[in-house]
């Protein structure tokens, strides 16, 4: 059965065939005209609507356009004012707190480290005083050592 096709196919193709597609063609603008005059029937029957429910739809927009003004209307400007003014007032005064009690420690703390600095000079000082009587100490107990050591060399070399 496969030959018998494949020799159908052969002689098919060996032929010239010319296909008329008249008729699909004839067919497609049909549905095309059908279908462009259902689109213009269906807008139009939209347009009609709409002429028709204009009034309505007026209404219903002018409604909602009036509500929206009502609420506009009912906020007062001088509540938000006020409470601008309340906001800026709290936070001024937070400010002014929190730059005192910087303030209040800055201060607290400069005084610490001033106690701590004067014990530093005047610890440094006394440290300087005793290193210096320390120093001359030290210079005169040198001074007594070469006196001394000169004493014993000149019995030593004058002895002989």
């Amino acid at each position: 059965m496969a030959t018998k096709a494949k020799k159908a196919v052969k002689k098919t193709a060996k032929k010239e065939v010319t296909i008329d597609f008249t008729n699909s063609v004839e067919k497609i603008k049909g549905t095309a005209k059908t279908l462009n005059n259902e689109v213009l029937t269906t807008a139009t029957e939209v347009l009609e609507d709409l002429r028709n429910n204009s009034e309505v739809i007026r209404e219903v927009a002018t409604e909602k356009v009036n509500a929206a003004i009502e609420t506009v209307k009912n906020v007062k400007v001088q509540d938000g004012v006020k409470f601008v003014k309340e906001t800026a007032t709290n936070i001024n005064k937070y400010g002014l707190e929190t730059a005192e009690n910087v303030l209040d420690v800055a201060v607290v703390t400069g005084k610490e480290w001033q106690g701590v600095a004067k014990k530093a000079v005047n610890g440094g000082l006394e440290l300087a005083d005793k290193q210096q009587e320390i120093v001359f100490d030290t210079l005169d107990a040198v001074k007594v050592q070469l006196a001394e050591s000169a004493k014993r060399f000149s019995r030593l070399f004058s002895n002989n």
